[in-house]
């Protein structure tokens, strides 16, 4: 016998809302510091990120499309971005987590190669 504590769904289901809090409350406060009157349009779309992080263990791949559909329009939009790009990696390490090691190769690289067209067309030129 261990000593662990057996985790049950309940339990996972918990921390994940909280990592989920927790990722919002990051980003709502990325988007309060920027200057000048708080987005409501960048702040509707962190939501959008955010949100189908709830639903990241019964659904990997349509929480990850989601989020990176609305992480992009987020960044197409101009919006400060640094503090939504955890999501998108908490839904990638998801997806490697749970499924097959081609599958999330796959995935990755659509993932990078769409990450670094959008930055060719914003012209965004910090890593």
């Amino acid at each position: 016998m261990t000593d662990r504590p057996v985790r049950t769904a309940r339990h996972r289901g918990w921390l994940n809302a909280l990592l989920t809090a927790g990722l919002l409350g990051l980003a709502w406060l990325g988007i309060a510091l920027q200057r000048g009157p708080v987005n409501l349009g960048a702040a509707a779309l962190a939501v959008l990120i955010v949100t189908p992080l709830l639903a990241r263990r019964r659904w990997p791949l349509g929480t990850l499309l989601v989020c990176f559909a609305a992480s992009l329009c987020y960044h197409l939009l101009g919006y400060p971005h640094e503090l939504v790009i955890p999501p998108v990696v908490v839904t990638l390490y998801t997806v490697a987590a749970t499924g097959h090691r081609r599958r999330s190769l796959v995935v990755a690289a659509g993932i990078g190669a769409a990450a670094v067209v959008g930055m060719a067309v914003t012209g965004v030129g910090s890593p």
